[in-house]
């Protein structure tokens, strides 16, 4: 509001937050047809992807500048059609990064295990726990209790996350967090990883993309680049799903929420069409 007093009428306002709502934060101003998000993904000066976000009041013409300047400075838009709780990159991947720790917190798998799953079995560039403690634990449960007040009980943190937090224990920029960060680096073994870990932390993550597409807020092959844009993963989710198989999938996500009840593992009307058509046309 401070900001709006002194900027000219051409002025476009832009907000880095990589989970707020767009609509929310463009309704302080008078002019909410010039806001818009622009999230940069960390470190920017090196991560090609920014998502260019539409709130409700969002001009097209706000949104093609926008995204003109991207290009501009040699990074890539992706655009999110509408105002979802963590856009697409922290939508999928911080659902994913909440899934690994309930499989730790439940027994199911040690924070070895799951970590050398991600790497070895998924080809992503760290573990899960290892990249909770890269970005900050407490960050991670801050975007987790947003979806929670915005998309429901099924994105509530996992115990183990918020007894980190409620330790004082973020991860790399405190020194410690499920890994010791005191010698720069986590230990992850590399012998490790389940194939039914590996089930799970992806299909929760393509139940995420499934929300998305039926919501029109990206489709599959643009969730797909942003994965690999913005979270360094060597494929798209949904290529990822169709290697592990969208049947076995669906059926591993089907039974987990039959025995626990547990929302987050409820399958959409979606992954179960995909889990007949083996998933969406020519895996985009």
């Amino acid at each position: 509001t401070e900001v709006e007093e002194s900027a000219p009428d051409h002025a476009i306002f832009a907000t880095n937050t990589s989970s707020l709502s767009i609509t929310e934060l463009s309704e302080v101003t008078d002019r909410p047809e010039r806001f818009c998000g622009m999230h940069f993904f960390n470190p920017p000066v090196r991560m090609p992807l920014v998502e260019v976000i539409r709130g409700d009041h969002t001009g097209e013409e706000t949104l093609d500048f926008a995204e003109a300047f991207v290009e501009s400075i040699d990074k890539t838009p992706i655009r999110v059609r509408k105002d979802a709780p963590g856009f697409i990159v922290n939508r999928v991947l911080v659902p994913l990064l909440n899934e690994a720790a309930w499989i730790v917190h439940e027994d199911d798998a040690t924070i070895a295990e799951v970590d050398s799953t991600a790497i070895e079995q998924l080809g992503l560039p760290m573990g899960c726990f290892e990249l909770s403690d890269q970005i900050g634990i407490d960050v991670a449960v801050d975007v987790l209790d947003y979806m929670h007040e915005t998309l429901g009980e099924e994105y509530a943190p996992c115990p183990l996350l918020k007894e980190k937090v409620d330790a004082g224990v973020f991860g790399k920029k405190t020194g410690q967090g499920f890994y010791d960060w005191e010698d720069g680096s986590a230990n992850i073994p590399s012998d490790g990883g389940r194939e039914d870990v590996a089930t799970r932390l992806v299909g929760i993550g393509i139940n995420e993309v499934s929300k998305l597409v039926a919501q029109d807020v990206a489709a599959p092959n643009e969730i797909n680049e942003a994965l690999k844009l913005g979270a360094s993963f060597p494929e798209g989710p949904t290529v990822m799903a169709a290697s592990l198989g969208y049947d076995e999938i669906h059926k591993t996500l089907a039974t987990i929420y039959v025995e626990s009840r547990a929302g987050r593992y409820e399958p959409t009307s979606l992954l179960a069409e995909w889990d007949e058509t083996g998933g969406p046309t020519g895996g985009d």
